[in-house]
């Protein structure tokens, strides 16, 4: 069940965001459960304020995406049957596919998370957005992204061997905006999720990706900052430690520091979360 745990969530929350439309002001506490079955929920045919699960099997889902999703699975994954091979991690970037017309913005998140604030503050992030911005995620707080661009920055010389650039640390995708209205209607996001595309700034950026989706939002955050709104780390402070033990002792402090307030945290590799 682990590898649909993210889906599920993320549909989940469609219900949750319909409840916020007709009650913007109502708090709402969640708690995360993993489903006992093959199936995804979706949100109601309708506004109310009553919610409804509505289910979608997983396999009619990835019929849906898969032309979409295809070309991610192709150059961000490390090897098929690796832990980041199944198609659940390549689906958020189509939701807008598979999500009911009438939604026009969902959140994901993924099930390794507990908030410390209202979602109802996340949500109302959306209204920070440009006209332009389609997605909002939270920067990557491990030298995952450092240590993938050492070629490109070999290649480049000396001043990107030495000097930091924060914007180039990527993103994490654990937790998702996404504006699901302008997506549907953004005549970009066809192209960016072409393998035409993926295909010429992976070439440009000697990438060798192995994240899912998180990997494809990171090279459009270099290539298109314009389509993307930059959360807080508070809305995404992860708590993996994984490269600080395995060559990155001396600087992962550095890539992991946020000093904004905590509003949820995220337990990747595992990581326990902290007590309230």
């Amino acid at each position: 069940m682990r590898t649909y745990a993210k889906f599920i969530i993320a549909i989940t929350i469609f219900t949750i965001i319909v409840i916020l439309y007709s009650n913007p002001k109502s708090t709402v506490n969640i708690k995360t459960k993993i489903l006992s079955s093959s199936h995804v929920a979706a949100a109601p045919a309708h506004y109310k304020t009553e919610s409804k699960l509505v289910h979608y099997d997983f396999q009619d889902v990835l019929k849906i995406v898969e032309s979409k999703i295809e070309p991610l699975k192709r150059f961000f994954q490390s090897s098929k049957g690796s832990y980041y091979s199944d198609n659940v991690f390549y689906l958020s970037p189509a939701l807008h596919l598979v999500a009911p017309n009438l939604l026009d913005k969902a959140i994901v998140v993924d099930v390794d998370t507990e908030f410390q604030s209202s979602i109802c503050d996340l949500y109302s992030v959306f209204d920070n957005f440009t006209n332009t911005q389609l997605f909002g995620l939270a920067p990557e707080l491990s030298p995952v992204y450092h240590h993938i661009l050492w070629k490109w920055r070999n290649y480049r010389g000396d001043k990107y061997k030495t000097q930091p650039h924060t914007n180039l640390n990527g993103l994490n995708s654990g937790v998702i905006l996404s504006y699901l209205e302008r997506i549907r209607k953004s005549p970009e996001y066809d192209r960016l999720i072409s393998p035409e595309w993926i295909s010429g700034v992976v070439q440009k950026y000697l990438f060798k990706g192995h994240l899912g989706d998180q990997d494809w939002y990171t090279l459009v955050s270099y290539e298109r900052p314009e389509l993307i709104y930059r959360l807080s780390c508070g809305w995404n402070r992860q708590l993996c430690m994984w490269w600080k033990l395995h060559g990155y002792a001396d600087t992962f402090d550095s890539f992991a520091k946020c000093t904004e307030k905590v509003h949820l945290y995220h337990g990747n590799c595992d990581t326990p979360i902290p007590p309230n």
